[in-house]
């Protein structure tokens, strides 16, 4: 077979020498795949492959292997079609525990079916990854991870999980004698020097127990009392620590957190967890998920959330990471004019890691659905910010909107992002933008214009100038945010409208209120059709924690949270759902005007309030003054340019009425680089 011409290395891959592996030419018109034929052999033994090229035209017949690559610095050796081929250890490890020890194994493996130092080869098989998991006869999700030790099998075969089981509570099987009856485990499992084999049955027997069993999961014997006196506290029983902690290496496993992995087992038909030689399928562990959280959510609540802090949140792991790819899967299989767009795939999913950074982007584009704008498509020869910068113009043309912008720290400058373009690379730093459906602050969007590369020109109206900005909240701790909601309330106290109705018509007190709900919480039922119930009701709680609870010398707008008064827990928990997620991360301000509102942490005296066509909810913005308005024959007017600081919430103009007020003249807006550092000093 031909070769490829040579392609240009990538950072991050795995260098092949002088001496390896020679990849063949693959027909992107036949949508042409290698296969990994996994030789058969002992743990032990030298690992062994062979490649061969596919069409998927002809249906071949083939697992895919969905893992981490892990760390490339310390190489393992493998031989691939007589020649010396490096893999991480992570998926060497993965190759010893999937090989048969009698029959060559199919397999598809990106490390090992994509010549990776090749771009254009790597963008054309992003682009048929759909496909090639979805025709995947088995996915074999691998959780395994080489510094933990394995169930080793001397046979060879995997182990699955209804043998587990059996093996976990059978007679004669090393274990300490006790009744045969499945659900005394802990009697079997009660002893320090226990192997790994057996720790990791005892738990994957409690998943299989708890679904079988139709048994609440706090009454199964996996638990016991942490409180004689409180039949309601349990802890994970003493003696089966050990299979907890192996159980933890499973949940824990840095699978659950990669961003390839939500496409790869959405579009499955099938798909295995395996850990080392232990196999449970992905439905089995959903129904098993399903229990513990309708049980969690309701008659066993109490019980599981008074497990340990350390326990406690290996369940809620657990239960967020599966029902997270639970209600995507659901969505996969809906019909495509439902499937996810890539705005709200990279909402859900952007704290999910990837070794490339562009593949924040590619990873999720076999899930996603365009309606208005053509489809993005994988490139690995642009670089990381112009990637970036690519998909947040598709998706303004896509979503018909601005939302998408967000403004972030000085951080991502580093990374050569314009201060416009989100990086996905990090956290949403605010949830300012939770309830965009509820606004309307910009109406329809008129332009978006991509200038020199990295200016964004939009339209919109310059609303007002903010003159005093509160202590930024940085923690989601309630005792520590409410120190500071009582502050940003003390600096109404002092300004010059604090007298004066609010421009809603409201008392300050009241629109002080409604600011940090993002008026979410509404005072009566009536306003508040087609909103949730929690918010609803956490409505009418707000308004009488405010009237009757002052702190003393705190006036009218000050109030406090006892969490001490259990009477008042349930309620206050709906005002701390509502809050608490608005203010973190943010700082309050006050304007010229008289308005008030929450914007990012960055925010600043002399910042500007703009509401930009296209825009659910306002931004502020900050004069350029130090950019080059002149770039490639354009020229951008100082007076026009700015920088984005972030989005925010503006009492009494999230529903258009800035661009209904006749003074406010629409002008242009270019938004360019990012941040500068003097603004953090």
């Amino acid at each position: 077979m031909s070769t490829p011409p040579a392609c240009p290395a990538l950072p991050g891959t795995i260098h092949i020498s002088e001496k390896a592996y020679q990849y063949p030419h693959l027909d992107p018109s036949r949508r042409e795949i290698r296969l990994l034929s996994l030789l058969p052999g002992q743990l032990s033994d030298e690992i062994v492959c062979e490649l061969a090229v596919f069409s998927l035209f002809e249906e071949p017949k083939y697992e895919a292997l969905s893992y981490v690559w892990g760390d490339p610095s310390n190489p393992h050796h493998v031989t691939l079609n007589d020649a010396d081929f490096s893999v991480t250890a992570n998926l060497y490890t993965a190759l010893q525990f999937l090989r048969k020890p009698d029959a060559a194994r199919t397999l598809w493996i990106d490390a090992l079916c994509i010549n990776q130092e090749c771009v254009p080869e790597r963008e054309y098989q992003v682009g048929l990854m759909r496909s090639i998991f979805s025709g995947a006869e088995i996915v074999l999700a691998w959780l395994g991870h080489p510094s933990v030790d394995g169930i080793v099998n001397p046979t060879g075969h995997a182990i699955e999980v209804g043998d587990a089981l059996d093996i976990a509570t059978r007679e004669g099987s090393n274990l300490d004698a006790g009744s045969t009856d499945s659900y005394s485990l802990h009697s079997r499992f009660s002893g320090p020097k226990r192997s790994a084999v057996e720790k990791i049955l005892a738990c994957f027997a409690f998943l299989r127990l708890m679904k079988e069993g139709c048994r609440h999961p706090a009454d199964l014997p996996f638990f016991e009392s942490a409180d004689r006196r409180n039949p309601q506290k349990i802890r994970v029983d003493r003696r089966l620590e050990g299979a907890f902690d192996a159980f933890r290496t499973i949940v824990e496993s840095a699978w659950w957190d990669r961003m390839w992995t939500v496409q790869e087992a959405m579009v499955a038909k099938k798909m295995w967890l395996i850990h080392f030689h232990l196999i449970i399928p992905f439905d089995t562990l959903l129904s098993q998920v399903n229990i513990l959280n309708n049980h969690g959510l309701t008659c066993c609540s109490p019980q599981l959330n008074s497990l340990p802090r350390h326990q406690f949140y290996v369940f809620w792991r657990l239960l967020t990471k599966v029902m997270q790819l639970k209600r995507e899967w659901l969505g996969t299989r809906w019909e495509s004019l439902t499937r996810p767009s890539l705005a709200n795939l990279l909402k859900k999913f952007r704290l999910r890691g990837a070794t490339d950074p562009r593949d924040k982007i590619n990873a999720l584009l076999g899930l996603s659905i365009w309606n208005q704008a053509q489809p993005i498509t994988p490139s690995y020869s642009i670089g990381f910010a112009q990637t970036y910068i690519n998909a947040t113009m598709k998706l303004i043309e896509e979503e018909k909107s601005l939302d998408v912008l967000e403004g972030h720290s000085l951080h991502s400058q580093y990374q050569g992002l314009p201060s416009w373009v989100p990086d996905w690379t990090r956290p949403d730093r605010n949830h300012l933008d939770m309830h965009t459906y509820l606004y309307n602050a910009g109406d329809s969007l008129s332009k978006a214009e991509l200038c020199c590369d990295s200016i964004l020109m939009v339209r919109g109206v310059e609303f007002d100038t903010i003159t005093s900005v509160g202590e930024s909240c940085e923690r989601d701790n309630e005792e520590l945010v409410w120190p500071v909601i009582r502050g940003w309330a003390r600096m109404l106290v002092g300004d010059p409208f604090a007298r004066e109705a609010y421009s809603t018509g409201q008392s300050q007190s009241d629109a002080f209120k409604s600011t940090m709900s993002g008026d979410v919480v509404r005072r009566t039922a009536s306003e508040d059709d087609g909103l949730p119930y929690d918010y609803a009701r956490a409505g009418d709680i707000f308004d009488r924690r405010l009237r009757g609870q002052e702190d003393e010398g705190d006036d009218d707008f000050c109030w406090y949270y006892d969490p001490t008064d259990e009477s008042k827990a349930e309620w206050m928990q709906h005002v701390f759902d509502v809050v608490i997620p608005k203010v973190v991360q943010t700082r309050f301000f006050l304007t010229k005007h008289g308005f008030m509102g929450i914007g990012p942490s960055e925010t600043a005296v002399k910042d500007k309030v703009f509401v930009l066509r296209g825009g659910s909810i306002p931004f502020i913005l900050r004069h350029s003054d130090d950019q080059e308005h002149g770039q490639k024959d354009c020229y951008h007017p100082p007076e026009l340019c700015f920088q984005l600081v972030g989005r925010s919430y503006v009492h009494g103009i999230m529903d258009g009425q800035a661009l209904k007020d006749d003074k406010k003249v629409e002008q242009d807006v270019h938004l360019f680089s990012g941040y500068q550092e003097s603004w953090f000093n």
